[in-house]
Parts: C-alpha cells; sequence; structure tokens
C-alpha cells in the first residue's frame, strides 16, 4: 500500500507541470539584512523598485560568479536600462566553521565596486536551493517577483545575452 502511495506522489509530481527542482523555492526576494566584506549592512528594502540581478554561490562556484557579474556589468555599460538594475552579490558561507570568519572574510576583494553580501546562515542558499560550484543567476522585477533563475559555469554569450534581453523583455511588457 505505501509502495502505491509513493508511486501515485511521483507520477503527479511528474505530471503536474511543476519541476521537483523549483519544488520549495521562493518565487520572491526574501527578507534580508546582511553585511559584505566591508562590513556595510544591506537590506532587501534598498532594492526595491529596481530589478534585481543575483548572482550567488559557495566557494568553488566564486570565480563563476565573479566572471558573470563582470560580464554582466560589462554588457550593461552603455544601455538604456542600466540604471534600473542593481547588482546583488551572495557569498554562501553556510559551510564555513565560525572561527574562521575572520579568515575567509580577508579573502574577499579589496575594491568596493566588488562588495559581496557575506550569508554566513545560508537564507539565499535555502531560499533559492542553490546548486554548489556554479554561479546562481536570479533576476527579480521591481516588484521583487523572480523572472529568471538558472545556473551557469563559464561566461556563454548566449546565456548572458538571454540575460539581457529577459529584462528588457519585461521591462518593455510592464511600461504603463
Amino acid at each position: 500500500m505505501m509502495r502505491l502511495f509513493q508511486s501515485v506522489i511521483v507520477f503527479g509530481i511528474l505530471f503536474s507541470g511543476v519541476s521537483i527542482e523549483m519544488m520549495g523555492q521562493s518565487n520572491t526576494l526574501i527578507s534580508f539584512s546582511l553585511e559584505d566584506q566591508f562590513d556595510i549592512n544591506y537590506t532587501n528594502a534598498q532594492y526595491e523598485g529596481y530589478y534585481v540581478l543575483l548572482v550567488g554561490g559557495d566557494r568553488k562556484g566564486s570565480d563563476y560568479c565573479f566572471a558573470w557579474s563582470d560580464a554582466i556589468k560589462e554588457k550593461m555599460e552603455n544601455d538604456s536600462m542600466k540604471n534600473k538594475i542593481k547588482a546583488l552579490g551572495i557569498a554562501d558561507l553556510k559551510a564555513a566553521p565560525t572561527f574562521f570568519r575572520g579568515f575567509i572574510k580577508g579573502k574577499f576583494p579589496k575594491e568596493m565596486k566588488q562588495s559581496v553580501l557575506l550569508d554566513w546562515e545560508g537564507i539565499f542558499s535555502e531560499a533559492y536551493k542553490f546548486h554548489d560550484d556554479v554561479a546562481n543567476i536570479i533576476i527579480f522585477n521591481p516588484e521583487g517577483n523572480r523572472i529568471y533563475i538558472s545556473i551557469a559555469t563559464d561566461v556563454e554569450d548566449s546565456q548572458l545575452s538571454e540575460i539581457i534581453s529577459i529584462i528588457h523583455k519585461h521591462s518593455i511588457e510592464n511600461q504603463p
């Protein structure tokens, strides 16, 4: 009887149009208050009314995160949407031992333009089910609703263009 029940549940999930991977993920920008490596506090309120481009990952995914963040910034440099987007870099540090926090914090970039929020509790990775060893890329609209989610390793022009195009398309569709 239990086996039949499990089969019905699996069948229902597979054919309900709901991705197993998407189950449990937040569809909105979560409330947060986190500091970056320069001890500057950031909250979700600072991102209200903007498109939010979140790029986050763990230690092994950090190189991909920086590469994607830099590529997106470069691509958006002369874009009409530039002032309507705020970037949010997240370092998933939940696996880091408490006694190593100072040491780990010192390993982050020293330039203010490469600010990264230090997520010691893993609130972002839990809310959005971050994958390990990759860049997790999520876009939220100005109302805080998720409009794009993907994972990436090396920067690919096709995916980069897709990200920019999604922001433009969404902006045009939602003009008054």
